[in-house]
């Protein structure tokens, strides 16, 4: 599977985008990812998700393809340490396989990944009505978006930004629906591509989504509490993160729609809807996080 494993060069010279989705083999079930971000902080979730996909589906056959991820994040990864893929086969059937993924750095367990892949059979087929977006071209860059969300609520655009990613994103959502004093819709949408096209490779493509399934998702659910958000006196954390893949991701654009329909004891659900240009659901996402006042008790 061409484009997930580096048997030989360094994360410097595959460059940003395809370290965070690619692992190096270290022996039939072990593999070592990179971080994609330099300096103190924990490691971002989708890295995590996208690396144990990689590691996981480079173990199954070539005619199966992942269609459901669950992740645990036990505790914070950090950004100056590598990470290690242990990667344990608990299944292969003829039509399906299930690998659990450990994410350990220096043998502390970091994250849990159970991984499904099926093979394609043919059955009864349903799509949903997709929702109505403006075209990406028509849309502003991210970095467009955030200083015309900084000329609206100082500050905002600077936790929002926080770091880079290998991604182009496109953001729907129109500024002016964000509001400091806490918003109604908690719901985000925007487009995304990986910064480098021409993924031909499933699995590829399949770890980049999962990347791009953990952006914003927990932003979703502080936009009820911005004002708190940004003055930093709400933190937030995600807990797990479960990704369902129906469909093939194609290349180019997909619309990605969050929404959160439920906060409580310090915990937020959010749910999100992967699109293709063509109105077919990619996938599905829903996450839980902690999502606490610094004044009260952390989860």
């Amino acid at each position: 599977m061409t484009g997930i494993l580096d048997e030989s060069r360094s994360a410097g010279a595959v460059g940003q985008t395809e370290a965070a989705f690619s692992v190096t083999r270290q022996s039939d079930d072990r593999f070592l990812g990179r971080n994609i971000h330099s300096g103190p902080g924990r490691v971002f979730g989708g890295l995590l998700v996208a690396q144990g996909l990689a590691a996981g589906g480079a173990t199954v056959r070539a005619d199966l393809a992942p269609h459901s991820l669950h992740a645990q994040f036990l505790r914070p990864a950090d950004q100056l340490m590598p990470l290690d893929y242990i990667v344990e086969r608990i299944k292969d059937g003829r039509g399906f396989a299930t690998r659990l993924v450990r994410v350990q750095q220096e043998g502390r367990l970091a994250a849990l990944l159970m991984l499904s892949f099926a093979a394609e059979s043919r059955g009864p087929y349903r799509n949903p009505l997709p929702p109505m977006a403006p075209a990406p071209d028509a849309c502003p860059t991210l970095e467009a978006w955030l200083n015309d969300v900084g000329q609206h609520y100082p500050g905002l655009s600077e936790v929002l930004r926080g770091r880079d990613h290998p991604l182009d994103i496109r953001p729907v959502s129109a500024p002016s629906r964000l509001d400091m004093h806490g918003s109604r819709d908690a719901s985000l949408s925007f487009w995304f591509r990986p910064l480098v096209a021409g993924r031909a490779d499933r699995l590829a493509r399949c770890c980049a989504l999962a990347y791009a399934s953990d952006r914003f998702v927990m932003t979703t659910a502080a936009l009820t509490e911005l004002a708190r958000f940004v003055a930093g006196e709400l933190m937030t954390a995600t807990l797990d993160h479960s990704l369902r893949i129906h469909a093939e991701p194609p290349e180019g654009w997909l619309f990605f729609r969050t929404d959160n329909p439920v906060a409580g004891a310090g915990r937020a659900f959010v749910t999100g809807e992967i699109w293709s240009t063509d109105g077919r659901l990619i996938a599905s996402v829903g996450q839980e996080g902690a999502i606490v006042y610094r004044d009260g008790v952390a989860a």
